[in-house]
């Protein structure tokens, strides 16, 4: 099979240029705490947030540079705002997951080797340029011999090979800094980036969730999710139909097509508010490339289509309770009652007498107490700044993969929300029970 393997050379490329560059970044820090005593200590201080800087544009570099999981890590990292500095979150959230693609040569054998023939005979035709190229997989169209339009994703044949050595590799380096400098935490997020990969990198998994998804937005007008052609679906091919609309901040477009960018941002909304409460069930990864806005006939009308469905995240019983007990606590400015409602979400902290929940809880009724009008943008971006110095200085021990991955679909929604101009209340969108009975 095409699962290629790396080479002596490309192994001991990749492990240099990884192992280089967190050598580099840990003995700076090293080097900064030593001298971080008498006279030195206000001169180290500025010295270390210009070390921030240079090391996130060093760990930047080298996941630009070898792309698939240092790629997917920075990603991640940048996610992680409660253990990284602020220099650190700013660049990495800069790496897009793209890619040169691979030649066409390469992505036929693979689709020869999944679906048993060339596909040349089993499509009445294939773009042979993608219309997506990423670190883990390509997209290109194609069209069916009964005529149906589709989405062709293949798996790079490297990636695999790719995965174990650079995973090896941060294991290695994380096992050696935190034999000299105790636990940081990391081995708890390489655990999790290792998770993630493993269900990205299978599309039999990816296929499952995406029937899921349309099966709970049946019938829907609003919400589109592309129908999975089961047929020639395998572990490292994915075919769904293919969906032609509009990226989603793609204003040009969208004005074009007499669409109101306001009305998308409420359907985005209203469509996660379902997949969270009331499906239990929601798309983990929603960034512009993988929501589409896809215009009616009426001029103005639209639904909304998701596409990619390899980060998709259960939502446990209870889960809702709890959320709204939180907002509900927050309203009222009960301190510990939020810090109670934090707790029953499963988030914890690895030294619980430094009371950081609380803390947390008083941070974000400071900040989100008048959920009735939407905060600014500088307000959410201090409150960003504010937990994660408290989360640097107490790191989480324990956060459940919803809690996680739904602060990571808030971010990107506020993202989403920003790039089209539209300023959301993301709280009364997605909590609209709460309000409605505030109201009564």
């Amino acid at each position: 099979m095409t699962h290629v393997e790396l080479g002596p050379r490309e192994r001991i490329r990749r492990a240099a240029r990884t192992g280089s560059a967190i050598a580099r970044i840990y003995l700076g820090y090293k080097g900064l705490r030593l001298l971080d005593r008498g006279p030195l200590r206000g001169v180290v201080g500025a010295a270390r947030k210009r070390w921030d800087r240079v090391s996130a544009a060093t760990l930047g570099g080298a996941a630009r540079d070898l792309g698939g999981v240092l790629l997917k890590a920075g990603q991640f990292l940048s996610t992680r705002a409660d253990v990284l500095p602020a220099a650190y979150v700013e660049r990495l959230a800069r790496l897009q997951d793209r890619a040169r693609p691979q030649p066409w040569a390469v992505v036929s054998e693979v689709l020869r080797e999944e679906l048993g023939a060339p596909p040349e005979e089993l499509f009445a035709r294939v773009w042979r340029r993608p219309i997506a190229s990423a670190s883990l997989a390509q997209v290109h169209r194609a069209t069916l011999r009964d005529g149906r339009e589709v989405a062709v994703k293949v798996q790079r044949p490297d990636v695999r090979a790719a995965l174990s050595a650079d995973l090896a590799t941060l294991r290695v380096a994380v096992r050696a800094i935190e034999g000299l400098e105790g636990s940081l935490g990391f081995s708890m997020l390489l655990d999790q980036l290792e998770s993630s990969l493993a269900r990205e990198l299978d599309f039999a998994l990816e296929a499952e969730s995406a029937a899921r998804m349309a099966r709970n937005f049946a019938g829907s007008k609003r919400v589109r999710i592309p129908e999975v052609v089961a047929e020639f679906t395998r572990t490292r091919v994915l075919v769904t139909e293919y969906l032609p609309g509009i990226r989603v901040t793609d204003r040009v477009r969208l004005t074009r097509a007499g669409v109101d960018p306001a009305r998308v941002v409420e359907e985005l909304l209203a469509a996660y508010a379902a997949q969270v409460f009331e499906h239990e069930l929601f798309h983990a990864d929603p960034h512009p490339g993988n929501l589409l806005v896809l215009p009616s006939e009426s001029h103005g009308d639209f639904a909304l289509g998701f596409v990619d469905f390899g980060i998709v995240q259960d939502v446990p019983a209870g889960f809702r309770a709890g959320v709204l007990e939180l907002a509900q606590r927050v309203l009222a400015r009960d301190a510990a009652g939020a810090a109670a409602a934090l707790q029953a979400l499963g988030v914890t902290t690895r030294a619980p007498d430094a009371r950081t929940i609380e803390r947390i809880a008083e941070k974000l009724m400071a900040h989100l107490g008048r959920m009735e009008a939407p905060p600014s943008t500088d307000r959410i971006q201090a409150l960003g700044d504010e937990l994660s110095s408290l989360l640097r200085a107490d790191p989480l021990a324990t956060i459940p993969p919803q809690v996680f991955l739904l602060g990571r679909v808030l971010g990107l929604l506020s993202g989403v929300s920003a790039q089209l101009g539209v300023r959301a209340n993301l709280a009364r969108a997605l909590l609209p029970s709460l309000f409605e009975s505030r109201g009564r």
